[in-house]
């Protein structure tokens, strides 16, 4: 009898212990799923025609958005709040075009606004401009670093660049100068490719 009860009372134990283990097996992954962090969810008033994710080279940001109305283009943060206004006639970050102008965002969340006459291309953290067809150059800030007012000019290396003028006499020479201006070359070459940098 007592045998009996041992056995009862071992299988029914046995049964709780399995049920509780199911009932772990089935409701943890649940509860471990919920407890995941949840991708953040932006909130933005109905007043765009399309909102897209943008990519800085291969990267896809998560930070930054691209919006459309009235078939003009702006970028908002993860807030909703315009950081480059809808009024560009491009939607590529590279190159934000109005009337003619290129201006760039870049990863960091800084807008340059569109007023170079060419696209904008950052090398040694510099980028050249051009306004009213006069050369210049700028930092990633949007500070300008030289004045536009070169007939041409290149970034030549790190803090050098390369500026063309034209001399009393009408010929166009090559010099380089710093990020001050200042002359490290004086102007007074017709080509510069065979010079090795850094020229100190």
């Amino acid at each position: 009898m007592g045998s009996t009860r041992g056995k009862n009372y071992w299988y029914a134990l046995s049964k709780v212990i399995l049920s509780m283990v199911i009932a772990v097996l089935i409701f943890y992954p649940r509860v471990a799923l919920a407890e995941e962090k949840q991708p953040e969810v932006i909130y933005v008033e109905a007043e765009y025609d399309s909102i897209e994710q943008i990519w800085f080279g291969s990267e896809l940001n998560s930070r930054y958005f691209s919006v459309a109305k009235d078939g003009k283009y702006g970028i908002i943060d993860l807030n909703g709040q315009l950081v480059a206004p809808c009024i560009h006639e491009t939607s590529d970050v590279d190159n934000l075009e109005i009337d003619g102008k290129h201006g760039m965002f870049l990863e960091d969340g800084t807008y340059l606004e569109p007023r170079s006459e060419e696209p904008l291309h950052f090398e040694h953290g510099y980028s050249r401009i051009v306004v009213d067809k006069k050369y210049g150059v700028i930092d990633r800030e949007g500070k300008t670093i030289l004045e536009p007012k070169y007939l041409d000019c290149f970034i030549y290396g790190e803090n050098q660049f390369a500026v063309q003028i034209i001399d009393r006499d009408g010929y166009e020479l090559w010099g380089i100068v710093d990020s001050e201006g200042k002359d490290i070359l004086r102007p007074g070459y017709t080509n510069l490719g065979l010079m090795e940098l850094p020229l100190t």
